[in-house]
């Protein structure tokens, strides 16, 4: 039925499972240091909304200083 993985196939596959979880520490990583500037910058919309969110307002004001300056009623 089933087939042997060859050490090849089993190297490979160990170094994308350890690269995906490399991956995934850096972006929690990433994740919680955009939280704190969010608390940090513009605190009222941190706690309304989500970080993805935060991250795309982020993009579109130019820099998280421009974020916290503009009034929140303008985003």
């Amino acid at each position: 039925m089933g087939m042997e993985i060859s050490n090849i196939d089993l190297e490979n596959t160990y170094t994308f499972a350890e690269r995906v979880i490399v991956l995934s520490k850096r972006s929690k990583h990433l994740m919680n240091y955009l939280r704190s500037k969010m608390r940090s910058v513009a605190s009222i919309m941190a706690a309304l909304i989500e970080v993805v969110v935060d991250s795309i307002f982020i993009t579109e004001a130019g820099s998280s200083i421009n974020i916290g300056k503009a009034p929140l009623s303008s985003l």
